[in-house]
């Protein structure tokens, strides 16, 4: 794995402002462009069951289906995605990240700087990651987020490296 830049992250801060941008008006027209049979959006409760599993909003469509999104907010221009890989605890203990354990289906990740918004299929990132994923961290820069009892591994992946994603302007 390549040298991991340490930055120090509020997990607590980052999840209340997450949270806070699940309101945001932007999301549901993002969605409402993404899936034109949109019915409804329902946001997943904080600390919710769903919220822990990586669901941070549910999308009814016509015709009964149902969409499990994990959002990700950068607030400054990246020409990457950062993909979370791995826990570890100060006593050595770890578990994965978000790449491996989420339960979405899709992945929306909104570049607020530039008023874009990509979607990915969280089987295809998935699929990606198993194959390429060792790559990728020993390749491309590792960020490690110290959250205090545990630190957080994260890949910066460029963009072009990753699977094919939606990709939706909100300017």
């Amino acid at each position: 794995m390549s040298a991991a830049k340490r930055i120090v992250h509020n997990f607590g801060a980052y999840l209340a402002r997450e949270n806070r941008e699940a309101e945001a008006g932007v999301w549901g027209r993002l969605y409402r462009r993404l899936y034109p049979d949109l019915e409804r959006i329902a946001i997943a409760p904080v600390n919710s069951p769903e919220q822990k599993a990586g669901i941070d909003r549910t999308l009814f469509l016509r015709g009964g289906t149902v969409v499990k999104v994990q959002e990700k907010t950068r607030y400054r221009p990246h020409a990457d995605m950062l993909i979370e890989f791995l826990h570890v605890r100060r006593d050595g203990r770890e578990w994965p990240g978000w790449i491996e354990k989420t339960r979405a289906d899709v992945l929306t990740c909104y570049w607020k700087p530039q008023g874009v918004a990509r979607a990915w299929q969280m089987d295809a990132l998935r699929l990606a990651w198993r194959e390429r994923g060792r790559t990728w961290v020993s390749r491309f820069t590792v960020k490690r987020a110290d959250n205090g009892a545990y630190s957080t591994l994260s890949v910066c992946v460029p963009l072009k490296s990753l699977p094919p994603c939606r990709e939706i302007w909100t300017r």
